[in-house]
């Protein structure tokens, strides 16, 4: 994955500076502050502010279009249905609003996160794709990751077939970030799994027919996603 900084380098600084220190034990060290960006164009002013404030307050901006699995921040400049979107999604990540990196700039220090929340109470969502987001779901799944211990997927393996939308790498990215588990193609389906079929695939396909004769479920990819994305999710993804 390329990290971007200044000559090229990764903006990278150890030791996070924070206005209030976060959670853990007495004199251990903060947890690595890992940032990624949604939207806003590659060199849009807030990814510049973050690279800038990576080296200054401490942290990894990290500029790749995958999601690294190490990514505990996503500022949203724009919804976008990307894999970094969902992926924070399926983590459990942070996703907020530019305006944390504004205010911690003129802080000087990371400042906490709540305030700066993508979220919105009730059922108010913003487009996303071709569908909507929930913004209550960020929230949700963070607030669901410690009671999981993980991610939306943890515990759950996945088969994935070649021809799913998205690619079968990206989606493995997004199932990973959420804890879950995903077989290599041609390994074998055992009870439990869940078989991931292009969209519109009926009980005919082959992997939709193996997951038959294991006795594994099986789900098109935009019902998986909807889960990340849709109202309810802290039911669905259970």
């Amino acid at each position: 994955r390329r990290l971007e900084g200044r000559g090229g380098g990764p903006s990278r600084l150890e030791g996070p500076r924070r206005a209030v220190a976060g959670p853990g034990r007495a004199g251990a060290a903060p947890p690595p502050l890992v940032m990624q960006v949604v939207g806003g164009g590659d060199e849009s002013p807030v990814r510049r502010l973050l690279r800038e404030l990576a080296g200054r307050l401490g942290g990894e901006y990290v500029g790749s279009s995958s999601y690294d699995p190490r990514c505990r921040h996503v500022v949203v400049v724009n919804v976008k249905r990307t894999e970094k979107l969902l992926a924070g999604l399926a983590a459990g990540a942070w996703l907020l609003k530019p305006s944390w990196a504004e205010a911690s700039a003129a802080a000087g220090a990371w400042l906490p996160e709540e305030a700066h929340e993508l979220f919105s109470a009730g059922e108010a969502t913003a487009p996303c794709g071709r569908g909507l987001l929930w913004l209550g779901a960020p929230r949700a799944h963070r607030l669901a990751r410690p009671q999981r211990g993980g991610g939306v997927f943890v515990g759950q393996t996945f088969a994935l077939d070649p021809e799913v939308v998205p690619p079968p790498a990206q989606l493995r990215r997004i199932i990973e970030a959420g804890g879950g588990a995903v077989l290599e193609q041609g390994a074998p389906l055992r009870e439990g799994a869940i078989a991931v079929v292009p969209d519109g695939a009926d009980a005919s396909h082959p992997l939709a027919q193996e997951a038959t004769r294991a006795q594994a479920s099986r789900v098109g990819p935009n019902e998986l996603l909807g889960r990340l994305v849709g109202l309810g999710v802290a039911s669905l993804a259970g």
